[in-house]
């Protein structure tokens, strides 16, 4: 199997980016992230919330039509 190429080893350390090219790129990594989180909380934390809540008022056993939400 071939080592992956590490590109990031291969610069200069005396060489420094651009402050603005900085600014970019951790700006699109927040931006990234944020995307993700915002991703993860409407898929996989809501409907894990959902389901807690019916697995609760079943247990319960208040899970009739005539209760309200």
């Amino acid at each position: 199997m071939r080592k992956k190429r590490n590109p990031f080893k291969e610069i200069h350390p005396d060489v420094e980016p651009p402050e603005e090219l900085k600014k970019r790129v951790i700006h699109d990594i927040k931006m990234h992230q944020l995307i993700a989180d915002s991703a993860e909380l409407f898929t996989v934390k809501f409907g894990k919330t959902l389901g807690d809540l019916f697995l609760k008022r079943t247990k319960k056993g208040t899970n009739n039509k005539n209760n309200a939400l």
